[in-house]
């Protein structure tokens, strides 16, 4: 098979599988359609609602889990008419806001039993980005919808884009975007769709009694359309994949010569990195021993007499005498550049009147700190 009859096929197959999946989500506005825009009677997948048949609010609730929310919203809405919960993540001041949409039980129930049933506005808020919104009109209805999924009906008070502004809180001064007609919403819900959250899909489940359970629901489509899914899915993965592979191993062959050096330079590259790598812990791990003799001239401007200098991790011990061992150690503690001078052993007084001592210090952090700024 040719290149081009790949496309063909593939383009046919997907077309077939996306017209008939459009034909299973029904949108209830004023008029009853499906998202091909054509009238229909179907039974569908999703049913969209249209704004008009809902009202919808806000709540804040403490930031507990969503299946432990679910339970409180559960309870607050027993015997009230079917609701849709939407929670949002949790806030700054450790809050979740749950967005209530209160469906109109007589046209939720003149519809065709669906397994999903999502608000229009849910679901086109899902394509606005921060500080963005929106005036929708279509089908003889108009409203305005904000980023984060608030919509108003337009009308009254608020008829005024300024004042719709200013009580969503948005710049009055900042345009909406203008969305007319129903062929622009229609491709909106085909993106939005597939890009609505599972959480959300999951709280979109059709809120109606269970009594209607699946007897109202058409089984045969629901196979049908996902036998089709399942062929059309898997038709397509292995002809895509066979032209990729082919598509891929050509690239490979016509590349050959240059990731061959760039294999070269990338080897030559991580060489040098390790010997920098090396250079740098043996820098970090050396020892000032500049500061190490300061403190050996300040014991013997004291008259101390040193015997031996050891060095065990950090700190550094001094062995010898002195006429006086406390100056020594006096004056070793009050370098800046020394910390924690102690005396390791008692001090011994000789015959010949010189005090022994062994004392130990430790390089000061701060002066390290410092040196390593000023490198």
């Amino acid at each position: 098979m040719t290149r081009h009859g790949v496309k063909g096929l593939l383009d046919r197959i997907a077309h077939g599988v996306t017209d008939r999946l459009l034909r299973h989500v029904l949108w209830q506005a004023s008029e009853r359609r499906d998202l091909a825009g054509r009238p229909t009677d179907r039974y569908p997948l999703v049913a969209l609602l249209g704004r008009e048949h809902y009202s919808e609010r806000r709540k804040l609730y403490p930031a507990l889990r969503r299946r432990d929310l679910r339970k409180v919203l559960q309870g607050e809405l027993a015997g009230e008419p079917p609701t849709i919960s939407l929670i949002g993540p949790i806030r700054d001041d450790d809050r979740r806001e749950v967005r209530l949409y209160r469906l109109d039980r007589d046209v939720l129930e003149s519809l065709p039993r669906s397994l999903f049933v999502v608000p229009e506005s849910a679901l086109l808020a899902t394509q606005l980005t921060g500080g963005q919104w929106v005036d929708v009109e279509r089908q003889g209805y108009r409203y305005y919808l904000f980023h984060g999924g608030p919509s108003q009906p337009a009308g009254g008070v608020l008829e005024a884009r300024q004042l719709v502004a200013m009580a969503a809180g948005m710049d009055p001064e900042q345009p909406p975007e203008e969305w007319r007609g129903s062929g622009a919403l229609l491709s909106r819900f085909r993106r939005a769709l597939v890009a609505l959250p599972l959480p959300d899909w999951w709280a979109c489940r059709n809120p109606l009694p269970r009594a209607f359970g699946f007897s109202g629901l058409a089984l045969k489509p629901v196979a049908v359309t996902a036998g089709l899914m399942l062929v059309g899915y898997l038709a397509f993965a292995s002809v895509y994949l066979q032209a990729l592979l082919g598509q891929r191993d050509r690239a490979v062959l016509a590349l050959g010569p240059e990731v061959q050096q760039g294999l070269i330079a990338d080897n030559e590259a991580g060489e040098l990195a390790s010997r920098q790598d090396a250079l740098i812990e043996l820098w970090d791990g050396r020892v000032d021993t500049q500061q190490i003799w300061l403190g050996i001239a300040s014991a013997l401007a004291n008259g101390a007499a040193i015997n031996r200098v050891e060095m065990q991790g950090e700190r550094i011990s001094l062995r010898g005498d002195s006429p006086d061992a406390a100056e020594v150690l006096l004056a070793l503690a009050q370098l800046d550049e020394f910390e924690d001078a102690a005396f390791d052993a008692p001090v011994r007084t000789g015959r010949n009147g010189r005090q022994s001592f062994a004392l130990s210090f430790v390089l000061s952090d701060a002066r390290t700190e410092s040196e390593a700024v000023d490198d």
